[in-house]
């Protein structure tokens, strides 16, 4: 899902089309699904966070594919991916290697670019190298769970899950989370 974020970053290619990437993600998921046993008709795919932006190529490739986001408190996550003290956490080194979706947000908090899509995609890759690991991060995770909200909302599908809430839920009173997971 991120193939195009890394051909754009690391060389330059301006051409990655939207159907380009719901076909390169049909292909994988065909190599991923291929199994001997013919009673398989569905697979279950665990993405990294990063890819989230991305959902619209799922859904495109995949319209009825139901889905489910886990997320937690930021405050939480960022105490555990960037705690005092410690070197640069993985949240923080997408600023590396920044998805197109995480220069978007950034550039959208500060009132846009250039104007010049290259430019403008330097100067946010810059603006992450100058934030605090503590800014990195939290740029990241609201990129990530701003994509999976707003498929959310402007879709219907979904299911958004709340670590803390509804685990806390769940272990008061497990059927009612394992009905509410089984139901969707």
């Amino acid at each position: 899902l991120n193939a195009c974020d890394s051909f754009v970053s690391r060389h330059g290619v301006r051409d990655c089309s939207r159907s380009k990437r719901v076909r390169l993600f049909e292909d994988v998921m065909y190599l991923l699904g291929r199994t001997a046993d013919r009673n398989v008709d569905r697979i279950y795919v665990k993405v990294q966070s990063r890819a989230t932006p991305n959902m619209d190529v799922v859904r495109s490739a995949y319209p009825s594919t139901k889905w489910a986001f886990l997320h937690r408190d930021a405050d939480e996550v960022l105490a555990k991916h960037a705690p005092a003290g410690s070197k640069r956490p993985s949240c923080a080194k997408n600023g590396r290697n920044p998805s197109g979706a995480l220069k978007k947000y950034v550039l959208e908090r500060r009132g846009g670019g250039t104007g010049v899509e290259e430019e403008a995609e330097a100067e946010a890759t810059a603006e992450l190298w100058s934030m605090s690991k503590e800014e990195a991060c939290s740029a990241y995770l609201a990129t990530v769970f701003g994509a999976a909200a707003k498929e959310h909302e402007a879709t219907g599908t979904g299911l958004m899950v709340d670590y803390d809430a509804d685990l806390k839920r769940a272990s008061e009173d497990p059927s009612g989370m394992i009905a509410r997971v089984l139901k969707y």
